[in-house]
């Protein structure tokens, strides 16, 4: 008797005369063609041997276990293995390859490798910028700090010049000058430290006293058209303000 497998061979009644080999269907093997052939499984609900259609790039072999799981190389994931894993990417649409996101994320997107929620104040397609308000270090090496720039005295951004170890604020507001922006430029004074224009009355020159006020204080420096006081607003003594209340004249001069 052939014996071949009602469900396996193309006939039960048909075999070869000398091995006993029965005609097996697409998927079936083995003598009675009662077992599934390599590249099909045993799908439990029908009984039947289905394709296990590994996806031939991302599968190490053509086999898969009995629930139709394919065995997948490194980086890729899923049931035929047609996905990449977490931490990798789609490279010519063929192989996963690693994010590339200078240790600055653990994922990217599965398409096109740009990286994602890049963390430690890092931006760009592969974290590899600082964002907006920090600046790259040297130590630690490549991480990113946050500018010493205060935004009411610059716009927050700095950046480090070539051979220097300590930032550079991009550009300082009107009052305030130095390296972190955190000095009163001349013409101004720290007033609950923020930088206000030196209140003199039009008393000084600028080309004779640069910083017009003290810094620390806002006291004008060196009164001219001989006037005195904190805001050389007074007349100096042995002077009057003229009938039009604008220039300080001599007593008595008529």
């Amino acid at each position: 008797l052939c014996n071949c497998s009602a469900v396996g061979s193309a006939s039960t009644a048909e075999c070869n005369g000398t091995t006993g080999q029965c005609p097996c269907l697409e998927g079936y093997a083995g003598l009675r063609c009662e077992k599934c052939a390599e590249g099909f499984y045993l799908e439990q609900r029908s009984q039947r041997c289905r394709p296990c259609g590994c996806n031939p790039a991302g599968s190490s072999s053509a086999q898969c276990d009995d629930s139709g799981k394919c065995q997948c190389k490194v980086g890729v994931t899923d049931l035929k293995c047609d996905q990449c894993s977490d931490g990798y990417y789609r490279f010519n649409e063929t192989t996963c390859e690693p994010c590339q996101c200078n240790n600055h994320s653990k994922t990217c997107d599965s398409l096109t490798g740009i990286c994602l929620r890049c963390q430690e104040n890092t931006k760009g397609n592969h974290c590899e910028l600082c964002k907006e308000g920090f600046y790259r270090s040297t130590h630690p090496a490549h991480a990113c700090h946050r500018c010493p720039c205060s935004t009411v005295a610059s716009t927050g951004t700095c950046r480090i010049q070539p051979g220097e170890t300590v930032p550079t604020c991009d550009k300082c507001k009107t009052g305030y000058t130095g390296r972190n922006c955190n000095q009163c430029d001349n013409g101004y004074y720290n007033s609950d430290s923020i930088c206000v224009r030196c209140k003199c009355n039009g008393n000084v020159d600028p080309a004779q006293s640069p910083s017009v006020c003290k810094p620390e204080s806002g006291e004008c420096i060196g009164c001219l058209y001989h006037t005195a006081g904190f805001h050389c607003e007074e007349c100096e003594d042995g002077y009057v303000r003229d009938p039009e209340g604008t220039n300080c004249t001599r007593k008595g001069k008529t």
